[in-house]
């Protein structure tokens, strides 16, 4: 029979430390130095790991950021010695992307012969500092660049074409740029570039575009894209970096708002966003956000209408499934508390790997502004592990969870007077009894009602 575990109460404050994940290295984006600042970075920092702004240096402080700049030379007219001596200045750059749209006419404008005969340069260049080399960028396009009778609409073409022309070019990376409306439409074209020329991609423009022509829809459909192609680029192996289009320039898929310097909507989820780090594994008695989970299925992720919190887990249904790396110091019994809001109660099984533990029942909340703590006790192995909850029926948002042994019983409130809390000694020693079990002053339940 599984262990139901109903808990109607809530802890007024939660004396826990929020740790977060790590910064992404893939996650990046593409601004325009004019319309940013360094407040900017420092905010986009907390996930992304690199930008670029389409030119050889930058004036803004990324070393003070702790972020990665990428130089790019544009076009094959770009200053070798305004190049030469940023990187002489900045010997952290790690990697060069070279000639942006290159088969477009009102962009760099190269045909792919054109491109070979700039790229020795380059690479002489390239050798010298000791830097990776990401190709031409090339997109799907209407006004395009032409050479032996062939028109490169196909980013494809134009690649296989420039790479014929330069067999002995070194290219360690595939620079690409896709607008598409679905995920799926972009990973089949990623997959497409790795069984053509077998190197790791770096997508270095990208928001959703519904239609091919420009429609970027609303903010909260850009939102639902971004959550999906990060879930997906972050773990794809084939995908070694991407960059957001437009970090500021004044559209819809900003993620810096006119002051330069505060995140949009968009923003916030690019930058507080899972890393999906799986090196990293939770602390126990720390908050967890939401978000910051090392997979998840059938969910998306809003702005939060909690008191703390960029973001929250929302859009969560039967079968939506969220996964925790969290490092468990003992064997024992924790509590595992979910702060969440919703309209129905919801039900979710708690996993740790792939050993059921328990079900517990989240309360509704009343609406989806108004938050509380649900709390089950769960004994869990000694060791790393992944921490597993799938709704089975309902739904809620979730902003944090936690894993405690220091519960804080003391600071348990009553939804109402209906659920009275007692206190008493035993054995000397304090004893929390409420309807739902009895605990201890560290939060540990010792019976169950």
């Amino acid at each position: 029979m599984k262990k139901i575990i109903l808990c109607t109460l809530y802890f007024v404050t939660l004396s826990l430390g929020t740790f977060a994940q790590t910064q992404s290295y893939k996650r990046g984006y593409g601004v325009d130095q004019s319309k940013f600042s360094n407040e900017a970075i420092a905010n986009l920092s907390k996930g992304a790991g690199w930008y670029y702004d389409w030119s050889p240096s930058t004036y803004l402080d990324f070393e003070g950021a702790n972020v990665d700049f990428v130089p790019m030379t544009w076009n094959g007219g770009y200053n070798a010695s305004q190049l030469r001596q940023f990187l002489e200045a900045h010997p952290s750059v790690k990697y060069l992307l070279a000639f942006n749209e290159p088969n477009f006419r009102d962009q760099a404008n190269m045909t792919p012969s054109q491109a070979a005969q700039a790229w020795r340069e380059l690479q002489q260049i390239a050798d010298e500092y000791n830097l990776k080399l990401v190709s031409p960028a090339p997109n799907w396009c209407g006004w395009c660049v032409e050479e032996n009778g062939i028109t490169y609409n196909s980013p494809y073409d134009w690649l296989r074409d420039f790479f014929a022309a330069c067999p002995d070019c070194r290219v360690d990376y595939i620079g690409i740029h896709f607008y598409m409306g679905a995920m799926e439409s972009v990973k089949g074209s990623i997959d497409l570039l790795w069984e053509q020329f077998h190197k790791p991609v770096w997508l270095t423009e990208f928001n959703m575009d519904k239609n091919g022509m420009g429609d970027n829809g609303t903010a909260d459909e850009q939102r639902a894209f971004m959550v999906r192609m990060i879930d997906w680029m972050e773990r794809d192996p084939h995908v070694f970096r991407y960059a957001w289009f437009l970090g500021r320039g004044g559209i819809l898929t900003d993620l810096v708002a006119a002051d330069k310097k505060s995140l949009t909507m968009l923003g916030q989820v690019y930058a507080n966003m899972s890393s999906y780090d799986s090196a990293f594994y939770h602390s126990v008695n720390t908050r967890i956000e939401a978000e910051h989970y090392i997979s998840m299925e059938n969910l998306s992720l809003v702005p939060s209408t909690d008191t703390d919190g960029a973001l929250s887990v929302g859009y969560t249904a039967a079968g939506s499934r969220l996964a925790y790396q969290v490092d468990v110091p003992s064997e024992g019994e924790w509590t595992l508390t979910l702060r969440t809001a919703g309209e129905q109660d919801t039900w979710c099984d708690i996993y740790s790997g792939e050993t059921y533990l328990a079900t517990l029942q989240i309360p509704a909340t009343g609406s989806w502004t108004e938050w509380r703590q649900s709390v089950s006790a769960l004994t869990l192995p000694e060791g790393k592990q992944t921490l597993g909850i799938r709704l089975t029926s309902g739904s809620c948002d979730i902003n944090w969870l936690s894993l405690s042994n220091t519960a804080g019983i003391e600071q348990f409130s009553t939804l109402n007077s209906q659920f009275p809390i007692h206190k008493s000694l035993r054995n000397g020693q304090l004893v929390i009894s409420t309807p739902f079990g009895t605990y201890n002053a560290l939060g540990q339940r010792i019976t169950e009602k």
